[in-house]
């Protein structure tokens, strides 16, 4: 995995907290710039870290019913095959 991202062993990255879990991104300044920017956009609209953890579930469900139509279920979790 280390060659694929093209990391040496102890290469430094960026540990970003999502909910209950972790997301690890071998840190890039591109990534850093990445974060400024949506810091940005999020700022200048009013938006706080709780109501974009507030969204979430929503986003969740409408990415869930594009990727996933076949399910057509208002409820993802009850859908068929879900997998916690």
């Amino acid at each position: 995995m280390l060659d694929e991202l093209d990391l040496a062993s102890g290469a430094p990255v960026v540990v970003v907290r999502i909910g209950d879990g972790l997301v690890l991104i071998p840190e890039q300044s591109r990534f850093q710039d990445l974060c400024n920017s949506i810091a940005n956009v999020l700022e200048s609209h009013g938006g706080t870290p709780a109501a974009l953890q507030a969204s979430l579930p929503e986003a969740r469900h409408r990415v869930f019913a594009r990727r996933l139509p076949r399910f057509g279920c208002e409820n993802p979790k009850k859908a068929k095959g879900w997998v916690k």
